[in-house]
């Protein structure tokens, strides 16, 4: 987004307004008002994300200082200034990880169109790949599936050969439950292409 920060700033605007329990876009506020050097806008933005988040305060002293100074408060910002020099070495990545986790959470996936198949393909692919017929097999028990010693192994050949159906899918997405656990994990919608 580099040189986009003033397009940036607004959509985390909007972001914020239409989703105010969601405080980890307060991050991407308070980056991209930094980098535009809204100052005030980024002072709100902290704020948010201490009343959110009451532990980040101490991780994010030398950014409130920032603020503070470029906003003229000298007075405030000194005694933060001392306590961010005395912080862990460990806070002076927080804000990047931060940031980094929201950067992983709203990027867009790019889907290329897929061009459709030509009359004359179409022919070409129904004459190679018929309906077959997938041949019974015996029972076979777990003990017997070993991959150098067996012609039933896990493997990509046999996967291909006795498989009932093999698609190329898009993924719509998945559908959203409050009861997500090991046991009921989301589905995935797909649409096959």
């Amino acid at each position: 987004m580099s040189g986009q920060w003033p397009q940036a700033l607004d959509a985390y605007r909007q972001a914020v307004g239409l989703d105010s329990q969601a405080s980890d876009l307060n991050y991407g506020l308070y980056n991209s008002a930094v980098h535009v050097q809204n100052w005030n806008l980024a002072e709100q933005a902290l704020a948010k994300i201490f009343a959110n988040e009451p532990s980040a305060k101490s991780h994010l002293k030398p950014e409130y200082w920032q603020v503070l100074t470029n906003q003229g408060r000298f007075e405030e910002a000194v005694p933060i200034l001392k306590l961010a020099l005395a912080a862990p070495e460990s806070d002076q990545n927080y804000l990047s990880n931060k940031i980094r986790e929201l950067m992983t959470k709203t990027a867009k996936v790019v889907v290329k169109e897929s061009v459709p198949f030509t009359p004359e393909e179409l022919a070409i692919l129904a004459k190679k790949e018929g309906p077959r017929e997938i041949p019974k097999r015996e029972l076979i028990y777990g003990l017997d599936v070993n991959v150098q010693r067996s012609a039933h192994a896990k493997s990509f050949e046999n996967a291909y050969s006795y498989s009932e159906f093999i698609s190329i899918c898009t993924c719509d997405g998945y559908e959203k439950s409050d009861d997500i656990s090991f046991f009921h994990p989301p589905r995935a919608r797909f649409h096959i292409d």
